[in-house]
């Protein structure tokens, strides 16, 4: 099992668009920037975003670390309460965000978790161009559990080694992704992640229909 000191199950989040709501920051700013009215329904391929909006791909991080959008993303909806209820619940909370491409990424969103007051118990930043999962690994230990909306990070999560179970969140850019089924490893929010989650450990009642798959050996 995925466990930490006193049994505790160890679960990663991943950051944005899990648990802060970068996606509608990028989109209000891009949109001013190119005069575009573009929405995640109209995107298919997240890495073909700035190709999207005809930008280059350089000109699409500066945007990201010089117009304030990590600072000033707010919380998705739910989500700082499903990390109350995960740690409650005698989980180990790790934020795990791939923001090394800001200088000032590791800075940032600890200051965003202490302006919103979210406790948790690690936060780890993956290097500009790394895998999520050489991080994963370099922390040692086996996790029960880990969330992202990327569905080319839960790939990497899942043949990593060191994980038990995924769970995807639902956007329109992992939607071909038709493997990752609804209930099991594709969820509209953390905060049904969380309650899946919390029944299949036996915390919570489970909710009918809802399950969260393992990873399959």
């Amino acid at each position: 099992m995925g466990t930490g000191k006193a049994g505790q199950q160890d679960v990663i989040l991943d950051v944005d668009d899990v648990v802060v709501d970068l996606g509608a920051s990028i989109y209000r700013t891009l949109n001013a920037m190119t005069g575009k009215r573009l929405g995640p329904e109209h995107v298919t391929d997240y890495y073909a975003l700035a190709a999207i909006y005809g930008l280059s791909n350089d000109e699409m991080l500066e945007a990201l670390r010089h117009e304030r959008l990590l600072e000033e993303a707010a919380p998705m909806p739910g989500a700082l309460k499903a990390i109350e209820a995960l740690r409650a619940g005698g989980n180990r909370v790790h934020l795990c965000t791939a923001r090394g491409f800001h200088p000032r990424g590791e800075a940032i969103t600890r200051e965003w978790l202490e302006a919103y007051r979210v406790r948790v118990d690690g936060l780890m930043v993956v290097p500009w161009g790394e895998r999520k999962s050489t991080t994963y690994r370099a922390a040692g230990r086996q996790f029960s559990l880990i969330v992202d909306d990327n569905d080319h990070h839960i790939d990497d999560a899942r043949e990593s080694g060191v994980v038990e179970r995924v769970a995807l969140i639902d956007m329109p850019y992992n939607r071909h992704r038709h493997e990752y089924r609804h209930g099991r490893e594709r969820f509209a929010s953390l905060a049904e992640v969380a309650d899946a989650y919390l029944a299949r450990i036996g915390v919570v009642e489970p909710t009918p229909a809802i399950d969260i798959a393992g990873v399959s050996p």
